[in-house]
């Protein structure tokens, strides 16, 4: 068995020790942090087209490592190996981070589809098993908005996390908080999905599509700080953002009112989320929402308006993302000019009556499935958002 290990990490004057190791044999993965394994590979699985669904017989075929430097990596080094599915997976690894990477073959790939809980590949997967000689925890934030948090322990016998279409990012620490490992989809994200299969836990592609177009990969991010579970968030945001070229710098945070200023919402559970002041309107009603905090010298810099304002058609898609009658009699401009407030506006998707659809007799080209519809023109957004913006102050 050949072994290459790696990289040690001295952070802040704390000295931590993370080493990962590939087996250059069997592809497996292992993780280390202070010379006691916290993480390692559980089983890897690919989807076929056969009545099976799994790829039963697969092998490595071939194997390569090169090494290189990237601005956001520092340097790595990145072990590959192609399986006689002709599926390639890579990890590439460096001081901090981990990408592993599955790529599909070239000229197309397919496999029997499954269940919105289910993956169609199994790459990377990690065991969810209790290490020996340190206690590790783990958060999970999940759900519709990530709003709901789980705090348990690491491994078998535990709580386990969430997975499927609810799932959010893992973060995996010890018992000082100290140093933390962060699992997430990284690349072609909406397509990605997790399961937990037996103590695997398992990242990889939705098990609804069954079809990839050639070339296609998705990847999974494994991040490690030794700074606290606070900071290596922020620090696995920020690598997050930067490998997607959108970092946050100040003059983009100070031009978003939601982020510098105080804001009230109209979301669901809100005093005003459908429901309005008796008998009056909803511009009535928000207008007697600004006196009152004005009066109380809180300022309130925007409102989030959310569904209630537009028309929706079958499972709530939108039809058409104007006010409808009577939301506003006088305007929603009227309305942020008496306020001072931009609006943060909401809209959930589009109908299949969405009257923008040339099929509807709108003006924009809209693909049309059952009860929802997906616009496939920029010019659309761009009609649609700088409207919104100029009339309405979003």
């Amino acid at each position: 068995m050949t072994r290459i290990l790696l990289l040690m990490l001295l952070v802040a004057g704390y000295s931590c020790e993370w080493v990962v190791s590939v087996d250059k044999a069997t592809a497996e993965l292992s993780i280390a942090i202070n010379g006691i394994e916290w993480l390692k590979s559980s089983d890897k699985a690919f989807g076929s087209a056969t009545p099976a669904g799994w790829q039963d017989n697969w092998n490595i075929t071939s194997t390569s490592t090169s090494t290189g430097h990237d601005p956001l990596l520092g340097d790595f080094t990145d072990y590959c190996f192609t399986w006689n599915t002709t599926i390639k997976t890579c990890y590439k690894t460096s001081s901090s981070a981990i990408i592993a990477t599955i790529y599909y073959p070239e000229n197309g790939w397919s496999a029997k589809p499954d269940n919105s809980y289910s993956v169609l590949s199994a790459f990377p997967s990690i065991n969810f098993t209790r290490p020996t000689g340190v206690d590790l925890g783990y958060s999970q934030w999940w759900h519709t908005f990530i709003f709901r948090q789980t705090i348990e322990i690491w491994g078998n016998g535990a709580k386990p996390p969430t997975t499927g279409p609810d799932a959010g990012p893992i973060a995996v620490w010890d018992r000082e908080m100290t140093n933390c490992i962060v699992m997430s989809p990284l690349t072609n994200i909406m397509s990605s999905n997790t399961k937990l299969n037996g103590q695997s836990l398992q990242y990889g592609l939705m098990g609804t599509i069954p079809t990839l177009p050639g070339n296609w990969s998705h990847s999974t991010l494994i991040y490690h700080n030794s700074a606290g579970l606070r900071k290596t968030m922020y620090s696995w945001g920020s690598f997050f953002r930067k490998f997607h070229q959108n970092p946050v710098d100040e003059a983009t945070y100070k031009s978003d009112v939601t982020l510098t200023h105080l804001g009230y919402s109209t979301d669901h559970g809100a005093a005003y989320y459908y429901k309005t002041l008796q008998n009056q309107t909803y511009e009535d009603t928000l207008l007697a929402v600004s006196k009152y905090y004005n009066d109380s010298n809180i300022p309130i810099k925007y409102a989030l308006l959310d569904s209630w304002w537009y028309k929706q058609g079958r499972y709530d898609g939108t039809v058409t993302w104007v006010p409808k009658p009577g939301i506003f009699p006088h305007g929603m401009g009227y309305l942020s000019e008496k306020t001072g407030w931009a609006f943060q506006l909401h809209n959930r998707f589009w109908s299949a009556n969405a009257t923008y659809a040339k099929q509807n007799n709108g003006s924009y080209d809209f693909t049309i499935e059952g009860s929802l519809s997906v616009p496939n023109e920029q010019r659309f957004w761009n009609d649609l958002l700088g409207n919104a913006s100029r009339n309405w102050n979003m």
